[in-house]
């Protein structure tokens, strides 16, 4: 009895720690339209849940949905000692000729 008590405490707790928000707010949060986030709950790509036949999100899922939606910047390409951008029709003479 004591058990099932403190989990149910410890699920409260987790449950007013993690705010709840609407898909309009949801939506607000994660810069994207409420029905692109409603597509995306419904094909089960974010989590969420229906409350009253409504999607809502919790804190933590919109941080996973930001997780999910980012990605990894490539490192930057290695300047040209000439100084020309990579697609220089010149760089790519002179680089041919330095291969030669």
């Amino acid at each position: 009895m004591i058990r099932i008590l403190l989990v149910l405490i410890l699920a409260a707790a987790a449950i007013i720690d993690d705010p709840v928000y609407s898909v309009e707010k949801s939506a607000e949060i994660l810069c994207v339209s409420p029905s692109f986030l409603r597509e995306q709950l419904r094909k089960r790509r974010f989590a969420g849940y229906k409350a009253a036949g409504r999607w809502m999100m919790r804190e933590s899922q919109i941080r996973a949905a930001m997780d999910a939606m980012s990605t990894e910047a490539n490192a930057p390409e290695p300047a040209s000692p000439a100084g020309l951008p990579p697609r220089s029709k010149i760089r790519r003479r002179v680089h041919a000729r330095i291969s030669a």
